[in-house]
């Protein structure tokens, strides 16, 4: 009796709960970042064909980047890659859809909150220098990053967490599974009843993607 008891009460909170938010997440390298781009954000001419039939407005996206560093800045090779992807996806979006930066690892914290995917400017300038352009910092990037995406999460639009793992990032610290360990906290971090709403983390990948290249 007190299990079939323990088992009802269990049913009635759930139920009484409000619908789940939905934040797509992906995981990927660097050197996969512009591929990424290209597969998951197709031309707007692609977008509209593929629309043709359906009544209603396009969603808008709200991506958040995090992306792992060192303590020192991104190395040239890296920085040029970053900036090719960001300069790639700003071709991909609108201006109204919006893109946060947040860095993790090396440097922990926030270097764009919500800017225009098409204000290369403010973009660019952020990646050329980590150091400088951290607005907030945070003992962890990832946890942080995760915590904006519950916040601010827009249920007209698509919000999308993508993590950039970057193997050319050194640390003046043992070799450890960062990602997976931080990962898992920030899950448990933004899945925690935060008011009235939980957070429902989806395509969830912790091993390098296998992505196909494809041509623009």
């Amino acid at each position: 009796m007190k299990t079939v008891l323990s088992l009802c009460i269990s049913l009635l909170s759930l139920t009484s709960l409000p619908a789940q938010i939905s934040i797509e997440t992906q995981s990927i390298t660097l050197d996969n970042l512009i591929t990424f781009v290209a597969n998951h954000f197709p031309k707007e001419v692609d977008v509209v064909k593929a629309n043709a039939n359906n009544i209603g407005e396009k969603k808008l996206k709200q991506i958040s980047f995090i992306i792992e560093t060192s303590k020192s800045n991104f190395a040239p090779e890296d920085k040029i890659i970053i900036q090719q992807a960001f300069k790639f996806l700003s071709t991909r979006l609108s201006k109204d859809d919006t893109v946060s930066l947040f860095v993790y690892a090396g440097q922990n914290g926030l270097l764009l909150d919500r800017v225009s995917a098409k204000d290369l400017k403010k973009i660019v300038s952020a990646i050329n220098d980590v150091n400088s352009s951290i607005t907030e910092k945070h003992t962890d990037g990832i946890t942080m990053a995760y915590q904006q995406a519950q916040e601010h999460f827009n249920e007209t639009a698509n919000n999308i967490v993508v993590m950039v793992r970057n193997p050319n990032a050194v640390m003046n610290k043992p070799q450890v599974n960062t990602t997976e360990i931080n990962v898992t906290a920030a899950k448990e971090e933004t899945t925690r009843n935060k008011g009235g709403s939980v957070v429902l983390l989806t395509a969830i990948t912790l091993l390098p993607e296998i992505i196909s290249i494809i041509k623009d």
